[in-house]
């Protein structure tokens, strides 16, 4: 039994859904976000001349047309459903809702960019606990499209709660639930240097894939499907968190760029299993991809690559000392829950510093959490299913 305390949203802010499909419940979803969701595109489009929008419009066409090409593979029938066919039909459906084209929802899948933040901390008894900061650059700082909501879902058979931003489709993008299997998923935005084809949309309806099966010994065998495929271009820059309730509590993480599908493996310190995702990839296969990795060849830092590295690596670091410190998971759910949300509301948890040798002046910057972008946040921990 998974028991949640939601806090700080509106009444209007929480939505609840009761649907016999996932097309119907995406189009009461689409329905309840429309306002939110024509402010949105009016905003990315604002500036934009007839050409640029056409291109940007095209762009996403092509995107979408991918993601109808590959549903048609039995790669993603799992558990006797197609889970990418059943993505596209929340998309139908909650496009319909919103009354928007499905060019201008593929477009919004496209354009929304999270960042985000996670620990997850497994003890030595199994138990798990977790912490997401979710983060949004693009719009934090603007009151007028304020617009995320707090989503439970009820399908037949299945149950999902999660937190949803104008413009995404469905669940799984942010953070969310499975309450009928059980399992928790986070979501991070990787930082790549490099421009990856598919990677936001197809970050949408993989997220979305990976809650909706709820199993983590499932998701291992769709992962391995996925690397068999030759010239795999969908994957684009974001990692995929999940935690299970079983006898003995499972957790896993993917990493999707560079065409590759990677499961990292948690960092371990004494008797604890920690996974601490800041935004750049962790595997050895990516992360010399990332924007704050070492320069390659001859290749010279400017003052600006110098400074983001050092600033991730600190934050990289801050969140594996909290995986790392004794207080996190606590004795109790509820103490790990107190401490998880002390530690997001830490005024100081966020800054670091550095001297200017010239100056001998100082200078403050963003080293982990909680983040000045960040719009919600999700702390939770795990028990055994005895």
């Amino acid at each position: 039994m998974i028991k949640k305390i939601i806090h700080g949203f509106l009444e209007s802010e929480l939505i609840k859904i009761e649907s016999k499909n996932i097309k119907e419940a995406s189009y009461k979803l689409g329905e309840a976000m429309k306002e939110e969701n024509k402010l949105l595109l009016e905003k990315y489009l604002k500036g934009m001349d007839n050409g640029q929008k056409e291109r940007v419009i095209q762009f996403a066409i092509i995107k979408l047309d991918q993601l109808k090409e590959w549903s048609e593979n039995d790669i993603f029938l799992i558990g006797n459903e197609n889970r990418l066919k059943k993505y596209l039909d929340g998309f139908e459906g909650y496009c319909r809702g919103s009354e928007l084209s499905e060019e201008e929802g593929a477009f919004l899948q496209i354009e929304v960019k999270p960042e985000c933040q996670t620990v997850f901390v497994q003890k030595e008894n199994g138990e798990i606990g977790f912490i997401h900061s979710e983060e949004e650059g693009n719009n934090a700082f603007d009151e007028n499209h304020y617009g995320y909501k707090w989503v439970e879902m009820n399908l037949p058979n299945k149950e999902v709660s999660f937190f949803a931003y104008p413009g995404l489709c469905s669940w799984g993008p942010a953070f969310g639930i499975n309450e009928t299997s059980g399992t928790v998923q986070t979501v991070d935005d990787l930082y790549i240097g490099d421009n990856f084809d598919s990677g936001a949309l197809w970050a949408t309806a993989m997220s979305f894939i990976t809650l909706d099966i709820g199993n983590i010994g499932l998701i291992k065998e769709l992962v391995g499907r996925l690397n068999n495929i030759e010239g795999n271009k969908f994957a684009g820059g974001y990692a995929i968190h999940m935690a299970s309730v079983a006898e003995i509590p499972e957790m896993i993480s993917v990493e999707f760029a560079l065409g590759q599908i990677q499961i990292t493996e948690p960092v371990k310190s004494g008797s604890r299993r920690i996974v601490a995702q800041a935004n750049c990839p962790l595997s050895k296969e990516i992360s010399p991809y990332s924007i704050a990795s070492f320069p390659k060849g001859d290749q010279l830092w400017s003052e600006d690559d110098a400074e983001l590295f050092v600033e991730m690596k600190n934050r990289q670091e801050r969140l594996l000392k909290i995986g790392q410190e004794e207080g996190f998971p606590a004795l109790t759910p509820e103490k790990t829950i107190d401490t998880g949300l002390k530690i997001l509301a830490n005024p100081w948890g966020d800054v670091g510093r550095v001297m200017d040798k010239n100056t001998g002046t100082y200078r403050y910057y963003p080293s982990g959490l909680p983040s000045n972008v960040m719009n919600s946040h999700f702390v939770g921990n795990i028990d055994s299913a005895n």
